[in-house]
C-alpha cells in the first residue's frame, strides 16, 4: 500500500460499486422481497452519479446517466435536467463528481481510518489579491496546499463573494482526514488556515450536515421495504441512518455525512468561469481515470439490464 492508502482503494473498492443494489443491504426490517422499482431507482442513481443514496427528492433535479466524455465542455461540466417545470437549470461537474467517488472509495476501506470532510476558508485580503492575479488561481491554490504538506487527494474550488462577484474571496475543499499525525483534522486546519483571515470563523471543517426534504411516495416505498422512519434523531435504524420524521410532519430530516451532493454544490459557478481558474484536483494521480472507466461500465450494465438510454 502507498503511504496514503490509494492502492488499496483502487484494488479493493473501485470494482465493487456496480454490484451494489438494495438487495445486498445488511438490513432485514421486513420479510418482503426487494421491490424491483426501488432496486431500479437506486441502481440508476449509482449509474447517474447520485451515489445510490436513499431515495429522496432533494432539489428537483435529476442527472443523466454517466458518460465518460473525454473532449468538449461536457468533460468538465454538464447541465442538470429539472424534474419540475420552471426550475431552470444548473451546472454540475462530472470531474468533481468522479473525484468525490474516489474519496468515498478510500474511506470505505476500513484500514484507512479516513473521513470525508468539507472545508471552507475565507481568504486573507493580501493572499486573496495575490491569488486573483494568478493566471490559474485554483491550480495555484491546490499546489500551495500540496506543497504545505497536505498529501491527501483533495477537491479545491474557488468562489467569489456576494460583494465581490469578479474576485475569488474564499475556497471550499473536500478531502479526507485520518487518525494520523500527517493527515489529522488539526493539521488540515493549520495548513488551510494559513491562507485565511484573522477571524475565528476563517476556517470551518464539517464531516456532516442536516438536510430537510419533503416526504414523498418514494420514501413511502422505502418504508414499506425497510421499515418506518424513526420519529427522533436519536433513534438508531439500520437503514434510515441519521434520518427521522417527526409525528405529523410532511418533511424528513436527515443528518448525513459529507456526500456527493457536496461536489454538485461546488459546481454551481462552473458554467460562468474558466475551469482551471475555478477548481483543482491535487493528489488524485491516475485514480480519476480508473474511476471513470469503472463508471462507464456501470452505465453500460444498467442500460443492458433495463434496455435504457438515459432514463
Amino acid at each position: 500500500m502507498t503511504e496514503t492508502g490509494l492502492e488499496m482503494s483502487s484494488e479493493m473498492v473501485l470494482k465493487k460499486s456496480a454490484e451494489i443494489t438494495i438487495s445486498e443491504l445488511n438490513v432485514e426490517p421486513t420479510k418482503k422481497p426487494a421491490s424491483p422499482a426501488l432496486i431500479r431507482i437506486i441502481e440508476r442513481s449509482i449509474a447517474a452519479g447520485e451515489d445510490g443514496q436513499p431515495v429522496y427528492t432533494t432539489n428537483g433535479y435529476s442527472k443523466p446517466l454517466f458518460i465518460d466524455t473525454k473532449k468538449g465542455k461536457n468533460s468538465i461540466r454538464e447541465t442538470q435536467i429539472p424534474k419540475r417545470p420552471g426550475m431552470g437549470r444548473r451546472y454540475y461537474s462530472r470531474k468533481l463528481e468522479t473525484a468525490f467517488l474516489v474519496l468515498k472509495d478510500i474511506v470505505q476501506v476500513r484500514e484507512n481510518q479516513a473521513t470525508i470532510v468539507f472545508v471552507t476558508v475565507n481568504f486573507d485580503y493580501k493572499f486573496r489579491d495575490a491569488l486573483n492575479k494568478h493566471s490559474e488561481p485554483a491550480q495555484k491554490f491546490g499546489k500551495l496546499i500540496r506543497e504545505a504538506g497536505w498529501v491527501e487527494p483533495s477537491i479545491a474550488v474557488l468562489e467569489c463573494g456576494i460583494n465581490s462577484p469578479k474576485m475569488f474571496t474564499h475556497a471550499h475543499v473536500i478531502t479526507i482526514t485520518r487518525q494520523s499525525k500527517q493527515s489529522n483534522e488539526s493539521r488540515l486546519k493549520s495548513i488551510i488556515g494559513a491562507y485565511g483571515d484573522n477571524s475565528n470563523s476563517a476556517v470551518s471543517i464539517l464531516s456532516d450536515y442536516l438536510t430537510k426534504q419533503p416526504y414523498t411516495e418514494l420514501i413511502e416505498l422505502e418504508e414499506e421495504q425497510f421499515g418506518s422512519l424513526p420519529i427522533d434523531e436519536n433513534i438508531d435504524h439500520p437503514y434510515w441512518q441519521g434520518a427521522w420524521r417527526e409525528p405529523g410532519s410532511s418533511s424528513v430530516k436527515r443528518r448525513v455525512p459529507v456526500n456527493i451532493a457536496s461536489s454538485d454544490y461546488l459546481s454551481k459557478e462552473l458554467g460562468t468561469k474558466q475551469d482551471k481558474k475555478t477548481y483543482s484536483l491535487p493528489g488524485f494521480g491516475n485514480l480519476l481515470g480508473l474511476k471513470n472507466k469503472e463508471r462507464a461500465k456501470i452505465t453500460s450494465t444498467f442500460k443492458k439490464k433495463y434496455k435504457s438510454t438515459n432514463k
